[in-house]
């Protein structure tokens, strides 16, 4: 008797809801085994022998970047197009992917597809075990299909290198956890490959795989969350949030409140219709979910942004300053969309009654803008905000200390620890912490490092005194009368 339980994620799918497409030319069937070396099962071997009718086989190994020693490392893009696509798998397809341990090989593959941009793609729950069990039809030998073009989009957020976890580990920024049964995270148990060392990276925590499947099938979910926080995983902990203020950034820490984060972009972002310099034009996401949480709360309040004429103080928002203006920040929606950025929300068909011919243009939000993009590189001067998706915070500040502005940057965050790690460390002239709009009251002076600065001082404070002044040096000494003092050859001191 098989397992009545429904799936625990809305990322796997039913033998039933499986059985009912089988054949179907748009759902490609996937066999993603695969069997460390001291389980003594041959994965092509099993697929050959019997596989679920049209599947084909992933062959993690082969589907691999070979330029390194390392075992199954991620292929380059031009490989995956050419391996996957000859197996008859598009981007666009619905995508099934099992294994003959039930959950063993089978996320790994689910996980690689995702990360060049398959969309639609599910894990079977319960896998090939199952399946048999339930007595359904499997075929042998190897099913071929016809080849297709797999367009890949490599999606950075969602794999990260050795320079990226070892600065996440560091700086705290980041929770790592290692998936390895406890004995060998402990370096209690030998490496199943010769040659790896054992033990763990320092400040990772443990949530053993195994412990999260039972009888093949991934445990209920609040079983899930017990075993996160049984392994020392903090799960209220968000990941962070990045924004660039006039092209410059501001950044919420993982443990930042992103209800107040986004009302603060909303604010800097929008307020003045973006016409200002400090104005905040980039919000860069640390983690794919804090990037859905933040455009998902962004688009709610913007629904709710009231935008009309200027002289009533009931209004957020009112008109662009002069219509060629208007027009320019129009263009720049227009090259977002052009350049591929997803256009979240549009307000160039903002309709104001009572001032149809006014220069309005309704808050706009695109996502997943690149910094190749015009719309990121240039100051659009408008109530325009990008949304950047990057892996880690140092990512996040990499990218910032590249920009060739440097004017204004915040971070949110609780953790003082990391607010004075970005605070010292990051190359911008003017840094907020938990300040949207780090405009410093006027006895400090205003102003941006890099393309930001014009000159050689700031505006107002102290170096709008010492603009205006010449200054002079007076150097003085009264020696007591009638004491003679002795010639001196070194250089004078004035002690």
């Amino acid at each position: 008797m098989t397992d009545p339980r429904p799936p625990a994620s809305k990322n796997l799918v039913t033998t039933d809801w499986l059985a009912a497409r089988l054949g179907k030319p748009d759902v490609s069937i996937v066999d993603g085994s695969f069997y460390l070396p001291a389980l003594k099962r041959n994965a092509k071997a099993e697929y050959l022998a019997a596989h679920i009718p049209g599947a084909v086989f992933f062959d993690i190994d082969a589907i691999a970047d070979h330029s390194t020693e390392l075992p199954h490392m991620l292929p380059g893009a031009t490989k995956f197009s050419k391996d996957v696509g000859g197996l008859g798998i598009a981007r666009d397809d619905t995508i099934v992917v099992y294994d003959g341990a039930g959950l063993g090989g089978a996320p790994r593959v689910w996980w690689t597809l995702r990360i060049f941009g398959a969309k639609n793609v599910f894990i079977l729950d319960g896998g090939l075990p199952k399946w048999k069990a339930e007595g359904r039809p499997t075929e042998s030998g190897e099913s071929k299909r016809e080849p297709r073009k797999f367009e890949p989009e490599f999606d950075t957020s969602k794999v990260a290198n050795a320079d990226v976890v070892s600065m996440a580990l560091l700086q705290q920024s980041a929770q790592v956890v290692d998936a390895r049964p406890a004995e060998r995270f402990r370096g209690e148990a030998p490496e199943p490959r010769p040659g790896i060392r054992g033990g763990h990276m320092p400040g990772a925590l443990n949530v053993p795989v195994t412990g999260l499947i039972e009888n093949g099938r991934l445990i209920p979910p609040e079983k899930i969350v017990e075993k996160f926080k049984a392994g020392g995983v903090d799960l209220d902990r968000s990941p962070g949030l990045v924004a660039e203020i006039e092209i410059e950034p501001a950044v919420q820490a993982p443990d930042a409140d992103m209800d107040n984060a986004v009302s603060a972009l909303m604010g800097a972002a929008y307020g003045s219709c973006g016409e200002r310099c400090m104005a905040i034009s980039v919000a860069v996401a640390v983690g794919e979910e804090t990037g859905d949480t933040l455009v998902g709360k962004l688009k709610q309040q913007l629904a709710g942004m009231k935008v009309g004429s200027g002289c009533n103080n009931s209004n957020d928002m009112g008109p662009l300053i002069t219509k060629p203006h208007c027009e320019k920040v129009r263009g720049y929606v227009d090259l977002g969309v052009e350049e591929g950025a997803e256009l979240v929300v549009d307000g160039r068909g903002l309709k104001v009654p009572g001032n149809e011919h006014g220069f309005f243009l309704g808050g706009t939000l695109f996502d997943r803008v690149r910094p190749e993009m015009k719309i990121y590189q240039d100051e659009i001067f408008g109530p325009v905000l990008c949304v950047v998706r990057v892996n880690s915070m140092q990512e996040a500040m990499d990218l910032i200390d590249a920009h060739e502005y440097g004017n204004g940057t915040c971070i949110f965050t609780r953790d003082g620890e990391a607010a004075r790690y970005f605070s010292d460390n990051i190359k911008v002239g003017m840094v907020g912490i938990n300040v949207p709009l780090p405009v410093p009251v006027s006895y400090h002076s205003f102003g941006g490092w890099k393309r930001s600065l014009f000159g050689d001082l700031f505006a107002y404070g102290p170096d709008s005194i010492r603009f205006y002044t010449r200054r002079k040096t007076i150097t003085q000494r009264w020696p007591s009368g009638g004491v003679r003092e002795k010639a001196k050859f070194t250089f004078p001191s004035n002690s």
